[in-house]
């Protein structure tokens, strides 16, 4: 017997494979642009969003602040 179409989804779940896409190497900048924005959107309208770091990859070896010409599209979101 066919399941009806699922109609909910983890907020966790988006979360994760949204920070993964956001580390790729292959990914383009504009992608990356597209996903946060639509990971930011889902989370403010369900009142889950609790900010976002940037990827270790855009800080500067110190930890001091981030580097010259970093990409603003490397970042790890949270959820609450």
């Amino acid at each position: 017997m066919a399941h009806p179409p699922r109609k909910t989804y983890p907020i966790k779940a988006l979360v994760n494979i949204t920070n993964q896409r956001l580390a790729l190497r292959n990914t383009t900048v504009e992608a990356r642009w597209a996903l946060i924005g639509l990971l930011e959107s889902v989370l403010q309208e369900v009142g889950a969003y609790h900010g976002f770091n940037y990827q270790a990859s855009e800080w500067l070896d110190d930890h001091t602040g981030l580097r010259p010409n970093h990409d603003d599209t490397r970042r790890v979101y949270y959820y609450r």
